[in-house]
C-alpha cells in the first residue's frame, strides 16, 4: 500500500467491538518497517498503522552517508522496499506522545488515534559533545550530522 500524507481528522482508526484497535508503529524508517514485517511474517493479519514525522516516503538512512552522497547510490536506490500488504503509513504525521493506560496517541495536529498494540521505532537523534557545539558568534559547526 502506497503511503499517504497525514491530513487531520483522516487518520482512519475507528475502532468498534468487531474490529480491535490497529496496532500503531510510531516511526517510518528502516526499524518500523521491519517491524511490520515481521508482524506478517508471524501471522498478524490485522490493522497495522505506522505514523512517520518525516513527510518524505520512508527511506534507508545508513546508505545516505555511505553510498548515496558519494553518488554511488540515487534516491531510488534508497526507498525502502514496498510496506507489507495492508499497512497505512502517514507520512508528515508526528507522535507527540503515548497514553499507555488508554491505549491512545496524541498527534502533533490535535488527533488522536487508539491502538491496541504500540511499536516504537523511532531512531535516535545524536547529541554533540558540547566541544563540537556552535559557539557565540559562529555560524557554521565543525562537524556535520547526518
Amino acid at each position: 500500500m502506497p503511503h499517504r500524507r497525514h491530513q487531520p481528522g483522516r487518520v482512519g482508526l475507528t475502532t468498534s467491538e468487531s474490529q480491535p484497535a490497529p496496532i500503531a508503529v510510531v516511526g517510518g524508517s528502516l526499524a518500523g518497517y521491519h517491524a511490520c514485517v515481521r508482524l506478517r511474517q508471524l501471522g498478524y493479519d490485522g490493522q497495522v498503522v505506522v505514523f512517520d514525522a518525516d513527510p518524505n516516503p520512508a527511506y534507508q538512512r545508513p546508505p545516505l552517508s555511505k553510498q548515496y552522497l558519494t553518488g554511488r547510490f540515487g534516491r531510488s536506490d534508497v526507498r525502502l522496499p514496498q510496506w507489507p500488504s495492508g499497512i497505512q503509513v502517514h507520512t508528515g504525521c508526528e507522535v507527540l506522545a503515548a497514553d499507555l493506560e488508554a491505549a491512545c496517541l496524541r498527534l502533533a495536529n490535535g488527533d488522536s488515534a487508539r491502538f491496541s498494540g504500540l511499536v516504537v521505532a523511532t531512531g535516535l537523534s545524536p547529541i554533540l559533545p558540547t566541544a563540537l557545539r556552535l559557539g557565540p558568534g559562529e555560524e557554521t559547526a565543525p562537524v556535520g550530522v547526518l
